[in-house]
């Protein structure tokens, strides 16, 4: 629909009233069936703002700006709405579930709306026509590119899941997990910054390489390290886990996906990256856990798990990599 109406913005702010306007009831519905069903009509439009968003940031990268840079105020405003919003929350003091918490993801998305309202994306001329898709659809590129994404997505399900639960596990105080979020996110930040410079220094086939890697040790480590301190430090490969894949990702669907149909690859990626890799994922990091009665298992399955993309990209990364190295 995006790209047909050639002004991806328009329909952004249609996805993003719409996310709002289904999460407003979770605030007092109370019951399983319901709360079901408005979830997942809110996910049906709030998963799609990450591709459109993405869409139309593309548009400004091909314009010459630096996508890392654009991106890199997602995440600033990720760890100062999860520390204000804690403090806030911990201050209610709370045991059950708290209304505040859907209620700020509603605000959150009504001021996304209205923000939209100043995004100028501009589509290409010409509308895209069912036999682009279905070209896109073949492409080798593009087809690695959804099969690694989603493969490395499930295994950082024990991270975003159940990291907490971890530490809770272990009878560690909020404060040491507040700081491992704390650290994940800075070094993060600094990769999204500086990705821009690394990535003429590198093709994107060595960076995903570096950052499966980097990812499956990341795991096998977070059951075996119990001080906390090296615990907090340790999240600073999120840098790689995240930062270097994430940009990587960005910068190799941009360039398989034609103009034409950028909001229509951006969206299948993200789809695919948080519907197919984050349930399964999620399912499978609960299932362990509900197994084992702990959350190691789920991060030692993960680091194995993480040697599938490993050896996917490691074998055929530079043969399909769509970017070469500056130098």
């Amino acid at each position: 629909m995006a790209d047909r109406a050639r002004h991806p913005q328009l329909i952004l702010r249609l996805v993003c009233l719409a996310a709002c306007l289904f999460m407003i009831p979770l605030i007092c519905v109370r019951t399983m069936p319901a709360m079901f069903l408005l979830y997942v009509a809110h996910q049906a439009f709030a998963v799609p703002i990450i591709g459109l968003t993405d869409a139309v940031a593309q548009e400004r990268v091909w314009r010459g700006e630096d996508y890392g840079r654009l991106r890199v105020w997602g995440s600033f405003a990720f760890a100062l709405s999860s520390l204000l919003l804690g403090q806030v929350l911990a201050a209610r003091g709370r045991t059950d579930g708290d209304p505040l918490v859907p209620g700020f993801i509603a605000a959150a998305l009504g001021l996304t709306f209205l923000t939209s309202f100043t995004m100028r994306g501009h589509g290409q001329r010409e509308r895209p026509h069912a036999r682009e898709i279905s070209a896109l659809l073949t492409d080798r590129r593009f087809l690695f590119i959804l099969i690694l994404a989603p493969l490395h997505w499930a295994c950082t399900a024990p991270y975003h899941g159940f990291l907490g639960i971890l530490f809770r596990d272990r009878q560690l105080p909020q404060t040491v997990l507040g700081s491992a979020f704390a650290v994940s996110v800075a070094a993060e930040m600094a990769t999204l910054y500086f990705f821009r410079k690394l990535s003429t220094r590198f093709a994107l086939a060595p960076l995903l390489t570096l950052a499966f890697a980097a990812s499956a040790v990341r795991w096998w480590l977070i059951p075996i390290v119990h001080a906390p301190i090296w615990l907090v430090l340790l999240q600073a490969t999120h840098a790689l886990t995240f930062g270097v894949f994430w940009s990587s990702a960005m910068a190799w669907v941009g360039e398989c996906v034609p103009p034409r149909l950028r909001a229509t690859g951006q969206t299948l990626f993200t789809g695919v990256m948080y519907g197919v890799g984050n349930m399964t994922g999620m399912l499978g990091s609960g299932a362990l856990y509900d197994a084992s009665g702990g959350a190691d298992l789920a991060f030692l399955v993960a680091g194995m798990l993480e040697l599938v993309p490993l050896v996917l990209v490691a074998t055929f990364g530079r043969r399909l990599d769509p970017v070469r190295p500056a130098i």
